[in-house]
């Protein structure tokens, strides 16, 4: 009788971690790894003064969220003793403010765009930003979404009963929403016929179908080329729908390869005169109860993780003639960071505290370096090396 072949089994064994340089001698003070080393084992970088997060998302991190310390550093990486841990990651859904919401204890209000007039969403999948943003802000009369894909070939992708939905609460919130937009034809669009000129245009985790015509991928190393041109395009006409003094946000990862796309770059090229950068910040899907991001055309199930992600935002520098100013602040002040937020004693760090207590969660330790910010803008405030190192050392497993 035959034996039957034994079924390999996965491999438990833990990869060996990378030795981890022993601190200075004499130095008190824990440093994060330099930019040089891998992806995996890196930190996000704020030397260059231009990384920024909301305030609530400070905040809750301050309270000892997990999701959100994460969701700053990224990848936590201290120069200590060989071998030191980090605390495990948790689900987004274990955020302190998600489990707030849950209770109906929090909502989001808006996020970076509280306090904007007129908002335009492009390319936005299955709608489901611009149904959070709209209920964050209670109301819809400030924000037109639209879809690249038609009406017919949203139902398609992501289900007739579920695109109904969601079309019908847009509706019910007095959100105007249009389908058949290019992103990238945006030089033919007449911005009062979608509703602007807009204080923000907003294009989420931009990118091109794969090549190869596979439902489930999104376009990346081999698609390269074609998403540098999608970009452009944008770049090239989107600030003509902007009221002056409005921005371009782009919502994007920041791991390779999403790393190698270099969005300043292209935009600095499609668009130099008319755009100038003002900085990044960090993308927190508690700002946006409810967006899904979605893969390309994939339908239900093709969403993707977001925690690298940043939000990248340009100022429209030389707005169209004789359109009206807008009366939103700029989401990053011009001119540097300005008071000092400590967010400790905050009402919403005692909330999410007290959110977590309630599900048990064990909060991160609140020893060490202040999570002290400069407020940069309207809702943001800025990181500094010294705060992500702080964030650092609180994952910090004991030893």
């Amino acid at each position: 009788m035959a034996r039957r072949p034994r079924r390999r089994e996965a491999s438990t064994r833990k990869r060996p971690r990378a030795e981890l340089p022993a601190l200075q001698e004499g130095s008190l003070r824990h440093k994060r790894r330099a930019e040089r080393d891998d992806y995996r084992a890196l930190c996000r970088s704020a030397a260059d003064g231009d990384l920024h997060c909301h305030r609530d998302t400070l905040c809750c991190a301050a309270a000892g969220c997990t999701v959100c310390a994460y969701r700053l550093v990224v990848r936590p990486a201290l120069v200590s003793a060989p071998g030191a841990r980090f605390r495990q990651n948790a689900r987004p859904h274990e955020c302190a403010r998600m489990r707030l919401a849950a209770d109906g204890a929090h909502a989001d209000g808006g996020g970076i765009y509280a306090g904007c007039a007129r908002v335009l969403a492009v390319g936005d999948g299955d709608l489901s930003f611009s149904l959070a943003l709209c209920r964050g802000l209670r109301s819809g009369a400030a924000v037109t979404a639209t879809t690249h894909l038609s009406r017919t070939e949203l139902d398609a992708a992501y289900g007739c009963a579920a695109v109904g939905a969601i079309i019908d609460a847009l509706g019910a919130l007095g959100a105007r929403v249009v389908h058949g937009v290019d992103a990238t034809r945006l030089d033919g669009v007449d911005a009062s016929a979608l509703g602007g000129p807009f204080d923000r245009i907003v294009f989420n985790f931009p990118c091109v179908a794969s090549a190869d015509g596979a439902a489930s991928a999104d376009g990346q190393l081999a698609e390269m080329a074609a998403n540098a041109a999608l970009l452009r395009a944008f770049f090239a006409h989107a600030h003509r729908l902007l009221a002056p003094g409005g921005e371009l946000h782009v919502a994007h990862k920041t791991k390779p390869p999403f790393s190698h796309w270099r969005l300043a770059e292209i935009a600095a090229v499609a668009a130099a005169a008319e755009l100038e950068f003002a900085g990044r910040v960090v993308f927190d899907p508690a700002l946006h109860i409810g967006y899904a991001p979605r893969k390309v055309a994939t339908g239900a199930g093709g969403s993707f993780p977001t925690f690298d992600a940043v939000v990248h935002v340009w100022r429209g520098a030389h707005p169209a003639g004789g359109a009206a100013a807008s009366a939103a602040e700029g989401t990053l002040a011009r001119g540097g960071a300005g008071a000092l937020l400590e967010p400790e004693g905050t009402e919403l760090v005692r909330r999410c505290r007290a959110a977590l207590v309630r599900a048990g969660a064990r909060a991160l330790a609140r020893s060490g370096a202040s999570l002290a910010a400069r407020v940069s803008g309207a809702h943001c405030v800025q990181l500094t090396e010294e705060l992500l190192d702080a964030v650092c050392a609180r994952l910090l497993e004991p030893s």
